[in-house]
């Protein structure tokens, strides 16, 4: 069963903010695979490094206004007859320091051939 949400401006900013991170994580691979084939030898992937920072930053936001305004999103998140966001929540979480390692990886990462 799905929670059933209100149409509250803090769901609205949170679905926007985890787009904008999906937006982000994909502008960086798809920069990374352009750098790889077009980037001299000895090349640092800065550009890369920041999209997937902001696509990090973005999630940790996301992650931090649901965390923090739960009770506003969902009417009654006790009610465990109308659902609950349990395993998504969780990944989202995961999400955030990975997406901020690959960021410094990737800042670092230099192209050797």
């Amino acid at each position: 069963m799905c929670a059933a949400t209100n149409k509250s401006e803090w769901l609205q900013s949170v679905q926007a903010l985890m787009i904008l991170s999906v937006v982000f994580s994909s502008i960086s691979f798809l920069v990374f695979l352009g750098q790889l084939f077009a980037m001299s030898k000895g090349g640092l992937f800065y550009f890369t490094g920041f999209c997937q920072a902001f696509a990090g930053l973005t999630d940790f936001a996301a992650c931090l206004i649901f965390t923090f305004h739960i009770k506003e999103i969902l009417n009654d998140y006790r009610d465990l007859s109308k659902g609950r966001f349990g395993y998504c929540f969780i990944l989202a979480w995961l999400c955030v320091p990975l997406l901020l390692v690959s960021a410094v990886l990737y800042v670092h990462l230099r192209r050797k051939y």
